[in-house]
């Protein structure tokens, strides 16, 4: 849904309805499925190297905060 902004008429804001949410939780657990069966094939090194990557990606983004 669009919803004009009460305070500056030229900014649409857009609201996520309670299908769409319910539509991205469905699409988040399929997701997190499939990282996880793709983890359990990770030997204990692989493991251990993509978390420090995630940690990497973590730090990154929250630097351009």
């Amino acid at each position: 849904m669009r919803e004009r902004n009460s305070q500056d008429r030229r900014v649409v804001n857009v609201v996520i309805c309670d299908e769409g949410r319910a539509r991205l939780r469905r699409i988040y657990r399929r997701l997190c499925d499939r990282v996880f069966s793709w983890a359990r094939t990770l030997s204990d090194e692989e493991l251990s190297e993509f978390q420090g990557a995630l940690r990497t990606i973590v730090r990154i983004l929250g630097a351009e905060k």
